[in-house]
């Protein structure tokens, strides 16, 4: 699976229209909603606001942000797809420049950014998994290391004990840590890793 490394920004003027887009991972719709409220709040004057996302092949969505129906929403949509991505978001903030478009050519425009954008990022392969967070005392953390070797994905060292977050199939941790007589702190199930 393929998802945006990190957030993305582009930008252009067409036709004296400008248009900024933003990619970003996601990985529920609460976070979509989030990143929307704060993108109308930083551009509250901006013609349109159209978005698309994909969190996975049964939940997705797009809106064309009060462009003319599928002209917007669905190209960008479009795009996302065609990058075979998961948990991303592509958000086109609108300017009217005074020239209309002509239904054909905004959503090819559209369709355009939204590639642009893509084009400009960087996408790594990750996979879901189940992310369980430890604290482990220094004495045990040797060990733990070597157990869980190709499931850490963090290690911090704090003043009384290491805290470890591990990626993998939750029974299969848990039942290693219950072993060592370990406890989870915290247990995310379905994360993108």
């Amino acid at each position: 699976m393929k998802v945006l490394a990190k957030a993305t920004t582009y930008s252009t003027t067409i036709k004296k229209s400008k248009f900024l887009c933003f990619g970003y991972m996601v990985q529920t719709k609460d976070d979509v909603k989030n990143i929307i409220n704060k993108l109308k709040k930083e551009y509250p004057d901006a013609s349109h606001i159209c978005y698309a996302y994909i969190l996975n092949e049964k939940t997705f969505y797009f809106t064309d942000g009060g462009e003319p129906s599928g002209t917007a929403g669905k190209p960008i949509y479009g795009a996302l797809q065609s990058f075979k991505l998961n948990y991303a978001l592509l958000v086109v903030v609108r300017y009217f420049g005074g020239i209309k478009f002509g239904p054909g050519p905004l959503r090819s425009t559209f369709k355009n950014v939204a590639m642009q954008t893509l084009e400009l990022s960087q996408l790594k392969d990750c996979v879901l998994a189940d992310v369980i967070q430890i604290n482990v005392p220094y004495d045990l953390a040797k060990k733990v290391t070597t157990i869980f070797n190709s499931s850490i994905i963090n290690k911090q060292f704090k003043k009384e004990f290491v805290e470890i977050k591990l990626a993998g199939d939750k029974k299969i941790i848990l039942s290693k840590l219950k072993i060592l007589n370990l406890k989870p702190q915290t247990i995310k199930e379905n994360q993108v890793v």
